[in-house]
Protein backbone atom coordinates (compact mmCIF):
# COMPACT_ATOMS: atom_id res chain seq x y z
CA UNK A 1 0.00 0.00 0.00
CA UNK A 2 1.62 3.55 -1.02
CA UNK A 3 1.57 6.07 1.28
CA UNK A 4 2.44 9.63 0.38
CA UNK A 5 5.04 11.70 1.95
CA UNK A 6 4.13 15.19 1.93
CA UNK A 7 3.57 18.53 4.19
CA UNK A 8 0.00 17.18 5.47
CA UNK A 9 2.28 13.74 6.58
CA UNK A 10 4.71 15.85 8.53
CA UNK A 11 1.89 18.20 10.00
CA UNK A 12 0.01 15.32 11.56
CA UNK A 13 3.23 13.80 13.29
CA UNK A 14 4.68 17.50 14.22
CA UNK A 15 0.81 17.87 15.89
CA UNK A 16 0.98 14.77 17.38
CA UNK A 17 4.13 14.96 19.23
CA UNK A 18 3.48 18.39 20.35
CA UNK A 19 0.51 17.27 22.02
CA UNK A 20 1.52 17.05 25.36
CA UNK A 21 -1.97 15.38 26.73
CA UNK A 22 -1.23 12.02 24.35
CA UNK A 23 1.84 11.04 27.15
CA UNK A 24 4.11 10.17 24.28
CA UNK A 25 7.83 9.19 24.93
CA UNK A 26 9.78 12.11 25.27
CA UNK A 27 6.97 14.19 23.47
CA UNK A 28 8.18 17.14 25.82
CA UNK A 29 11.01 17.29 23.28
CA UNK A 30 8.15 19.26 20.82
CA UNK A 31 6.24 20.97 24.13
CA UNK A 32 7.85 24.62 22.01
CA UNK A 33 5.86 23.76 18.82
CA UNK A 34 3.09 26.27 18.74
CA UNK A 35 1.76 25.77 15.13
CA UNK A 36 2.60 23.87 12.15
CA UNK A 37 0.48 24.93 9.26
CA UNK A 38 0.62 23.70 5.18
CA UNK A 39 2.05 26.17 2.84
CA UNK A 40 2.19 23.83 0.36
CA UNK A 41 2.59 20.25 -0.94
CA UNK A 42 5.77 20.22 0.06
CA UNK A 43 6.22 22.86 2.70
CA UNK A 44 5.10 23.63 5.93
CA UNK A 45 5.41 26.46 8.44
CA UNK A 46 6.34 25.96 12.02
CA UNK A 47 5.85 28.67 14.68
CA UNK A 48 7.61 27.76 17.94
CA UNK A 49 5.83 29.61 21.52
CA UNK A 50 9.31 30.45 22.34
CA UNK A 51 12.89 30.83 21.17
CA UNK A 52 14.75 27.75 20.66
CA UNK A 53 18.14 27.72 18.46
CA UNK A 54 18.29 23.92 18.78
CA UNK A 55 14.58 22.99 17.43
CA UNK A 56 16.58 21.75 14.24
CA UNK A 57 18.43 18.86 15.75
CA UNK A 58 15.07 18.03 17.83
CA UNK A 59 13.43 17.47 14.12
CA UNK A 60 16.14 15.01 13.52
CA UNK A 61 16.00 13.17 16.91
CA UNK A 62 15.01 9.39 16.03
CA UNK A 63 11.30 10.11 17.74
CA UNK A 64 10.07 12.46 14.89
CA UNK A 65 9.71 9.63 12.88
CA UNK A 66 7.08 10.41 10.18
CA UNK A 67 4.67 8.04 10.03
CA UNK A 68 2.08 7.51 7.85
CA UNK A 69 -1.88 9.40 9.12
CA UNK A 70 -3.47 6.30 7.83
CA UNK A 71 -1.40 3.96 10.13
CA UNK A 72 -1.28 6.29 12.65
CA UNK A 73 -5.32 6.39 12.89
CA UNK A 74 -4.97 2.34 12.53
CA UNK A 75 -2.49 1.85 15.16
CA UNK A 76 -2.63 4.81 18.24
CA UNK A 77 -0.50 2.76 20.67
CA UNK A 78 3.11 3.61 19.95
CA UNK A 79 4.10 -0.08 20.94
CA UNK A 80 1.84 -0.91 18.05
CA UNK A 81 3.47 1.37 15.94
CA UNK A 82 6.41 -0.23 16.21
CA UNK A 83 5.24 -3.43 14.87
CA UNK A 84 3.72 -1.73 11.71
CA UNK A 85 6.35 0.50 9.85
CA UNK A 86 5.63 2.37 6.71
CA UNK A 87 8.39 4.61 5.53
CA UNK A 88 9.44 5.83 2.31
CA UNK A 89 12.82 3.97 1.73
CA UNK A 90 13.51 1.59 -1.31
CA UNK A 91 12.12 -1.44 0.29
CA UNK A 92 8.59 -2.70 2.33
CA UNK A 93 8.75 -3.81 5.48
CA UNK A 94 7.84 -7.48 5.93
CA UNK A 95 8.27 -9.29 9.39
CA UNK A 96 9.99 -8.92 12.51
CA UNK A 97 11.31 -12.04 14.47
CA UNK A 98 12.08 -10.52 17.75
CA UNK A 99 15.54 -11.26 18.27
CA UNK A 100 15.89 -13.47 15.04
CA UNK A 101 15.42 -11.42 11.95
CA UNK A 102 13.65 -8.38 10.24
CA UNK A 103 12.82 -9.29 6.48
CA UNK A 104 12.15 -6.29 4.25
CA UNK A 105 11.75 -7.16 -0.14
CA UNK A 106 11.95 -4.40 -2.17
CA UNK A 107 9.51 -1.84 -3.11
CA UNK A 108 8.84 -1.07 -6.89
CA UNK A 109 7.12 2.23 -6.14
CA UNK A 110 10.41 3.55 -5.04
CA UNK A 111 10.83 7.22 -6.73
CA UNK A 112 14.98 6.46 -7.79
CA UNK A 113 14.28 4.39 -10.84
CA UNK A 114 16.55 1.09 -10.58
CA UNK A 115 16.64 0.59 -6.96
CA UNK A 116 17.21 -0.74 -4.56
CA UNK A 117 19.69 -3.32 -6.36
CA UNK A 118 18.32 -6.48 -4.84
CA UNK A 119 15.16 -7.99 -4.04
CA UNK A 120 15.30 -8.48 -0.33
CA UNK A 121 16.94 -7.98 2.85
CA UNK A 122 17.41 -9.83 5.98
CA UNK A 123 19.06 -8.22 9.31
CA UNK A 124 19.93 -10.95 11.42
CA UNK A 125 21.80 -9.89 14.68
CA UNK A 126 24.32 -12.02 15.86
CA UNK A 127 26.27 -10.87 19.03
CA UNK A 128 29.17 -13.28 19.06
CA UNK A 129 31.55 -12.87 16.95
CA UNK A 130 32.67 -16.92 15.90
CA UNK A 131 28.84 -16.50 14.75
CA UNK A 132 28.66 -13.82 12.45
CA UNK A 133 32.04 -14.98 11.25
CA UNK A 134 30.65 -18.40 11.08
CA UNK A 135 27.35 -16.85 9.35
CA UNK A 136 29.79 -15.37 6.30
CA UNK A 137 31.46 -17.95 5.70
CA UNK A 138 28.56 -20.48 4.94
CA UNK A 139 26.93 -18.33 3.28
Amino acid sequence: MAHPFNADVVKANLDRLADQSKGLNRNSLYRMIKTVTVLAPDKVQIDLNQSFGAFINTLAHPLAVMWSPAILSQYPQEAQLRLHPVGTGPFRFVAWQPGKTVSMVKYDGYWKTGWPKVDKVIFSPSPEDATRVAALKFG
